[in-house]
């Protein structure tokens, strides 16, 4: 193809490629901040289930940190992990717009959509928490092994929506006239 042919192509926008992405960013968001909880699970079970003085005692015979310096470490790596899942999501939606030669909005529109129902929605309901988590549950009561299933299965599912050549090829097909 030369190049002007490929400048006279109209500019064209997949709708269903930009809403696999943005589940695609929303999961990996949500499956990263899952892996966070299960690093800091054993202490977030001891505050939940002791006073706030039993708590700073374990935090200091543990690490010799306070609990400010602890929740405060807490939130920092929340953060860090938000915006290096936001990150992840906009490389690997780069990666199939790259490859498959599309709009560089398909990258960027999905995880910007991501980063505002994830900061104003899901973040504001523990409703959509407890039922992006609810697959751990239904295993085990232990708080370890239900945010490390949680995870493993929100980050499969997110490279899933990303990376699969099925998903990928259902999301770019156009309607025939069959179809219509």
């Amino acid at each position: 193809m030369t190049e002007t042919n490929m400048r006279k192509q109209p500019i064209s926008i997949h709708w269903k490629l930009l809403l696999v992405h943005f589940t695609g960013a929303l999961l990996l968001i949500v499956g990263s901040q899952a892996v966070i909880t299960m690093i800091y699970s054993e202490s977030i079970t001891y505050m939940l289930t002791h006073s706030p003085d039993e708590f700073a005692e374990f935090l200091r015979a543990r690490n010799g940190n306070v609990l400010s310096e602890y929740i405060a470490d807490y939130f920092a790596a929340v953060v860090w992990t938000f915006v290096s899942a936001l990150a992840a999501a906009l490389i690997l939606g780069t990666i199939v717009t790259i490859r498959e030669r599309l709009f560089f909005l398909h990258a960027i529109l999905p995880v910007i959509a991501a980063f505002f129902v994830n900061r104003y929605i899901i973040s504001q309901f523990s409703m959509s928490y407890s039922m992006l988590y609810f697959p751990g549950r239904l295993v085990s009561g232990d708080l370890f092994t239900q945010t490390l299933i949680n995870s493993l299965l929100l980050l499969s599912m997110a490279l899933l929506l990303f990376l699969s050549p099925r998903i990928l090829r259902f999301a770019l097909r156009k309607k025939t006239q069959a179809q219509c």
